[in-house]
């Protein structure tokens, strides 16, 4: 008797109703649709099985209980020589579950495994397919050990011919050489794990190869590249020494998403992005353990339209997440790298760790990102280079991102070439423990660079120099840069280098960054300097800024030169201000400002303060110093209170020192000088002038009588017309 002949009859009649009543039946409970009961039981390839869900598992037991389809296995189906007209199958192999039904117009299709399977006769079971193609139907077994290459390749060809998606159960597939045409993806975290083994120093990039694809989906799935072992000590001939695969490549494919996926051990990148890709999609994934020279766990170049959300990169010998050559439209959001070590600087190359990195790109924007833990670089948005001609300028968002223990920088943004311009915005961002929080390269006069409300905790670790805020530049050009509201940190450091001009240690350093134009606005220092709250430490070294400064604590050891410095509502304190050289020509003005620590001012331009108090200590001053007779350049004090304790031993509160021949000329419109200790004194006065040449003018202006003489000209003791000698105390 035939397989199934004693549950479906032999009359012809009861063949007929069988079959009437099994297409009624299969319809109504949703078996492959109508189509199953009207076409011959499904004459095409349909649909695969991924994995029973429980309603399928019901709908199978319910055939089974009706003796509507016959339980066989893989090797009673091959064995079958005369099958029952219209019967229907359920094949129970492990992995390879599914119903089955006999073409007897088929006298040609190969023994797949998976959809056709021959028997010894030659007939040919097709099997029904309602949702995707399994790996394991075409002899995948997953077990960590079995070369499954072939049944992933058949697998793949098999879901590309019924337009599905191929499914991959629990387990570990050893495979390589993988052509995905269609989605892949897994409910049970399944592994693909690369079987091929080049020699040493060499990487394969031919494990999982995405080539010239559209639309395909990747989920739940863990690609893995199976570099080798680390050595047990890292040194200059074995940092780039592995073997292994790229975990996946993508190359010259559009509209890819890769969703909660692992992509690990790999030589070079876990996932390689290259030849005109576009619109590629990575959320919720992990990529990890990426090693040699170039170990990024996310690498892409010359591709465009990448958005990356949610995923997290870790432990890699050079980058977590690159960018270069060529890319543009780069979104990240809510991404991390950590734990970057072992790059190849350190054992004779040229490659730095870094959380992120896009080198020769444009349009990147980090929202929410976190760079932590890399040896060398947290961030670094960098244009230069070959970038696309359909841009003009190279822009770098970042929003709300943390840099947090990167040793040597936290964030670096700009171009390394001068024809490149750069706009960037950092919004709400963070460095800690770095010793240079945030540097800004900026060659070009159109760049131009905004931070707002960022913040800059600098390490306290070894003796280094130690930087809030970088800016660098080239020669002659004058970008626009512009921090409101940023904060940085001392750590309570009694550092002497905050206040030396051979350190470049401060909270804000300008070094060789041209004539930028910068603006100030609120910056302040959280932390403690000497024990007292610490102001911000600005210097320039090499730099001729136009600076503008508003509502903020300050101080300047060290302003070599500058084109204009403004200082509106600010407070000069802690230790000594020294401005500008004697062959500076720049002007310099204070308006509502508080000076209240030693401060010296040298340049041959106009130096202006308006509404300004000076609290100064008995050996404290304000030193205006001229190398030239500059008579069109006056200084000018209009409506300024100076408190000083005015004793034998006190030197003057203002000194004006002019080396010119005709020596300059200073005005002081409604201005007080105030003795604050009270007690007379006709041996000293508020104001000394160096040179009898120069003129100084005083309209409305009063004087403490304490103080018999307010000023000394060339040594000469005077009350000047225009100031007027009253009791303040």
């Amino acid at each position: 008797m035939k397989l199934g002949e004693e549950k479906l009859g032999s009359e012809e009649n009861k063949v007929k109703e069988s079959l009437i009543s099994r297409r009624k039946l299969l319809a109504s409970m949703g078996i492959a649709g109508v189509g199953l009961a009207s076409s011959n039981l499904l004459g095409g390839a349909g649909q695969a099985y991924a994995a029973e869900s429980e309603v399928q598992r019901n709908r199978v037991q319910d055939l089974l209980a009706l003796n509507l389809m016959v339980p066989v296995t893989i090797a009673q189906l091959r064995a079958e020589e005369s099958p029952g007209l219209g019967a229907l199958y359920y094949v129970q192999d492990r992995g390879m579950e599914g119903m089955f039904r006999y073409d007897p117009s088929d006298q040609v299709s190969a023994d797949d495994t998976g959809g056709v399977l021959v028997s010894t006769a030659g007939k040919r079971f097709k099997r029904i397919v309602e949702d995707d193609v399994s790996a394991k139907w075409f002899g995948a077994k997953g077990d960590g050990e079995t070369d499954d290459s072939f049944a992933i390749v058949q697998a793949n060809a098999y879901a590309a011919a019924g337009g599905r998606a191929v499914y991959f159960p629990g387990g570990t597939y050893r495979a390589h050489g993988l052509l995905p045409t269609v989605s892949w993806y897994s409910r049970e975290r399944a592994v693909i794990k690369s079987n091929f083994n080049p020699g040493m120093s060499e990487f394969d990039r031919d494990f999982v190869k995405v080539i010239n694809q559209t639309g395909l989906t990747f989920e739940g799935l863990v690609f893995d590249g199976n570099v080798s072992a680390d050595p047990d000590a890292w040194n200059s001939s074995n940092y780039n020494a592995f073997a292994g695969s790229i975990a996946f490549d993508i190359w010259g494919s559009q509209h890819i998403v890769l969703r909660n996926c692992v992509f690990r051990n790999s030589f070079f990148s876990t996932v390689r992005i290259e030849s005109e890709s576009s619109h590629i999609t990575l959320e919720n994934c992990r990529l990890m353990h990426a090693r040699g020279n170039f170990g990024d766990c996310f690498y892409s170049q010359k591709s465009h339209d990448l958005t990356l959300i949610n995923c997290i990169a870790e432990d890699y010998t050079r980058i977590g997440f690159v960018n270069d050559l060529v890319v543009y439209n780069v979104d990240y959001s809510l991404c991390f790298a950590t734990n970057g070590h072992n790059s190849s600087v350190l054992y004779g190359g040229a490659e730095y760790n870094a959380g992120f990195w896009a080198e020769q790109t444009v349009s990147v924007t980090y929202s929410q990102c976190v760079a932590e833990n890399n040896s060398d670089r947290g961030f670094v948005a960098i244009a230069g280079g070959p970038l696309p001609t359909r841009t003009e300028s190279a822009s770098f968002i970042f929003q709300s991102c943390i840099a947090y223990n990167n040793k040597g920088y936290g964030f670096i943004v700009g171009t390394y070439e001068e024809h490149h311009n750069v706009t960037a915005s950092m919004n709400g961002c963070a460095s800690y423990k770095c010793l240079n929080g945030i540097t800004i390269v900026a060659r070009n006069t159109a760049d131009s660079y905004r931070l707002t409300d960022c913040h800059v905790e600098l390490s306290s670790e070894g003796d280094h120099e130690y930087i809030g805020y970088l800016i660098l530049g080239a020669p002659g050009i004058s970008p626009r840069i512009k921090l409101n509201n940023c904060v940085t940190n001392c750590n309570n450091r009694a550092d002497n280098k905050f206040l030396s001009p051979d350190h470049m240690t401060a909270d804000i350093m300008l070094y060789e960054s041209g004539k930028p134009i910068i603006e100030l606005n609120g910056v302040s220092n959280n932390g403690l300097y000497n024990g007292d709250a610490a102001p911000v430490f600005i210097k320039t070294n090499n730099s001729v800024p136009e600076l503008y400064v508003t509502g903020s604590n300050i101080a300047l050891p060290y302003i070599q030169d500058f084109t204009k410095l403004s200082f509106v509502r600010c407070r000069f304190i802690s230790s000594s201000q020294f401005i500008g050289n004697p062959a500076a020509t720049g002007e310099i003005s204070l308006q509502d400002c508080e000076i209240i620590a030693p401060t010296t001012i040298m340049t041959n331009g106009r130096v202006q303060l308006r509404s300004v108090t000076m609290k100064l200590s008995s050996h404290q001053q304000l030193k205006v110093s001229r190398s030239a007779s500059t008579r069109a350049s006056a200084t000018e004090f209009v409506q300024c209170r100076i408190i000083k304790n005015i004793t034998d031993s006190a030197v003057e509160a203002i000194k004006l020192e002019d080396t010119g021949g005709a020596g300059s000329n200073v005005w002081f419109q409604h201005c007080i000088f105030q003795n604050e200790g009270g007690a007379p004194t006709s041996a000293k006065a508020f104001i000394e002038s160096t040179n009898s040449d120069t003129k100084a003018w005083f309209d409305a202006s009063y004087s403490d009588q304490s103080v018999t003489s307010a000023m000394k000209t060339g040594g000469t003791l005077s009350t000047p017309v225009g100031l007027s000698l009253i009791a303040l105390q």
